[in-house]
Order: C-alpha cells, then sequence, then structure tokens
C-alpha cells in the first residue's frame, strides 16, 4: 500500500501538545463518557495530543481562494502508527472549517464524539465533523491509522447530505475501492498538474460516496426500492399524461399516504412535485427549441390550462415562460 506515494516522513518518538499534564491519566484511570466534558475543558488549548510513533505525511496544497471555494481539497495526510498513549483531543469550535476520515489498519483506536464511545478495530473508520467536540486515541499497545483533513467546495453539504442520517462509524476491507480511491486522491494531491484541484475534488467526492453506501448497506439500508424505481420511469415516460395520485400509488401497490412518505423520503420531492418538474423542464427545452406559443407548451407537456403553466413556471424557474425564452436566445 502506498507505494507510489512519497510522503514527508517525520520520527516523532513522543510529542506532547498538553497544557494540562494530568488530561491523559485522568481519562485512563477514568474512561466513563460523562467524564468526557470536564477532560476537554481542563485546558485552555482548543487542541490538545500526545503523538506517540511515527509519522508519513502530506500538507497542503497551494490553492487559489477561488478554487478553495468551488472544489473540495485536502488539508493534510497523515500514516500515524502510535504507542499506547497516542491521543488528539479537540473543543466544539465552530470556526475550526474541516472534517476528519480516520481509518485503522492495525491494532485498535477509540474515538469519542457525540455522546458515544467507539471501539475501532482493523478495517474500521469514522467520518466526524471537527467543529465538534471530539477525543480519539489508541486502544491497547498500537494504532496503526490514516488521518486524513479535508474541506472547501461543497463539503459542508455533502457531508450533512450523505452523513448526517448515519453514525459516523464505518467498516471496509483495505481491499475494496476505499484503498483505491484513497490512493488516487493522494497521487492527484502530488501530481504537478493544472487539473490537480479538480481531480483530487472529484475523487474526494467519489470517496465519500462509497463510505455513505458502504455505511447504508451495514446498517441494514437499501437502495430506492423497485416499486418508486419503477414509478419514476413509469412518470419520466408519462408525465405528459393526465396521472392523478390515485393512480401513481395504485401502479406502485401502496396507499396515498404511504406514497407520499416513501417517495419523498427518497427523493425529496412528493409524487406531484416531481411529476410537474418534469413537466417544465421539458417545457424549457420546447421554449429553446420551437417557436411554439406557451399555451401550446403547456398542453404538450401535461399543463393544459395556460395561467397554471406560467404560475407553475414562474414558481419554479424565477422568469415568466417567455422572458426564460429570450434569455436562452441571447
Amino acid at each position: 500500500m502506498f507505494e507510489k506515494i512519497h510522503f514527508y516522513h517525520n520520527p516523532v518518538i513522543d510529542k506532547d501538545g498538553l497544557t494540562d499534564k494530568d488530561i491523559l491519566a485522568e481519562y485512563r484511570d477514568n474512561p466513563q463518557e460523562s467524564l468526557m466534558p470536564e477532560m476537554v475543558s481542563a485546558t485552555a488549548a482548543e487542541t490538545t495530543y500526545l503523538i506517540q510513533g511515527e509519522i508519513d505525511y502530506l500538507v497542503e496544497q497551494p490553492m487559489t481562494e477561488k478554487n478553495k471555494e468551488q472544489y473540495l481539497y485536502l488539508q493534510g495526510f497523515a500514516l500515524m502508527r502510535m504507542g499506547a498513549d497516542f491521543y488528539t483531543s479537540r473543543k466544539s469550535n465552530r470556526s475550526n472549517l474541516s472534517y476528519l476520515m480516520v481509518y485503522t489498519y492495525e491494532g485498535t483506536g477509540e474515538l469519542h464524539y457525540m455522546g458515544k464511545t467507539i471501539p475501532l478495530n482493523p478495517g474500521d473508520g469514522f467520518l466526524i465533523d471537527c467543529s465538534e467536540e471530539h477525543i480519539y486515541c489508541t486502544r491497547g499497545n498500537d494504532w496503526h491509522h490514516a488521518d486524513l483533513h479535508f474541506f472547501g467546495g461543497n463539503s459542508d453539504f455533502l457531508y450533512h447530505k450523505l452523513f448526517d442520517k448515519s453514525a459516523p462509524l464505518f467498516h471496509c476491507a483495505v481491499d475494496t475501492e476505499f484503498q483505491v480511491l484513497l490512493e488516487q486522491i493522494l497521487l492527484a494531491h502530488t501530481s504537478i498538474s493544472e487539473f490537480r484541484d479538480m481531480e483530487v475534488s472529484l475523487t474526494l467526492q467519489r470517496l465519500l460516496l462509497f463510505l455513505a453506501k458502504t455505511q447504508m448497506d451495514s446498517a441494514g439500508g437499501s437502495e430506492i426500492p423497485e416499486n418508486i424505481r419503477y414509478l419514476m420511469r413509469y412518470m419520466e415516460s408519462n408525465f405528459t399524461q393526465d396521472l392523478t395520485l390515485d393512480q401513481l400509488a395504485e401502479f406502485c401497490g401502496i396507499t396515498k399516504y404511504h406514497l407520499c412518505r416513501e417517495f419523498k423520503r427518497y427523493t425529496s420531492f412528493s409524487p406531484k412535485e416531481y411529476l410537474t418538474l418534469l413537466r417544465l423542464n421539458q417545457a424549457k427545452l420546447l421554449l429553446t427549441t420551437t417557436d411554439l406559443p406557451a399555451y401550446k407548451i403547456g398542453m404538450l407537456v401535461g399543463i393544459p390550462n395556460e395561467a397554471n403553466f406560467i404560475r407553475l413556471f414562474e414558481k419554479n424557474v424565477h422568469q415568466t415562460p417567455g422572458d426564460y425564452r429570450k434569455g436562452s436566445r441571447g
């Protein structure tokens, strides 16, 4: 693993970032969750740590502020071979703009996050928001793990979209797509290319999606149910027809109430909203590629009432059909 990556090496044996020397001893003697707030508040420092072992690492690459706004980027990566006393503790701090992914290769670790104590065995990892209070440490005699910080672009949206409803823990074998994607990120990060920032960002997004699906599978979750998927296909092929909620529920073989709840759960739209957007997307295409008047386009896409068509178009597109046509043609 990581044979193609050129790391910086730090042969650290012990490095102490504590301002209160008793914090780790207190934790070892009293590892109950109830002691965690007192332990973290025992020091004025935002982050305290004790590094015990060796580190291979990469640092953040120079990026323009514009690229940081557009792309996910790697703030740092480290392969950490830590001893029994290693730990890192961070207070809650909304200005700490970073997400942390940790993956265990050998040994055992432990995460304290959101009131939970989570053991970490080989193949286990976690993904957390670093602005939230947390502690992670060796659990046992040694812990060989990867430590990746990222931020930028739409990382806030992706993190909350993919992981808000799941536990921070994930599990995957080292010979899965996880390791392949991780090494691709590191290779792109260390490359000399005008597309480096974009490649790192895209591969980070693929890794986040892989982890989200891994969490879903481990929690017994599933993809969109078959009847909902078939209904979406049916709606995409027949949106010009007069489709009622009763007809859609009958197609799925479930009640209208259950259909509305399940459809919104998996698509973020109600069936009516999804049908309306299908019709309006087709209307936008016809407005830009034909000279048909708006009322005829409304009829062709399944909204025969002209006033209703214009009202729905303005509500969703924030323009009248006429203004949209003018703007699309320069």
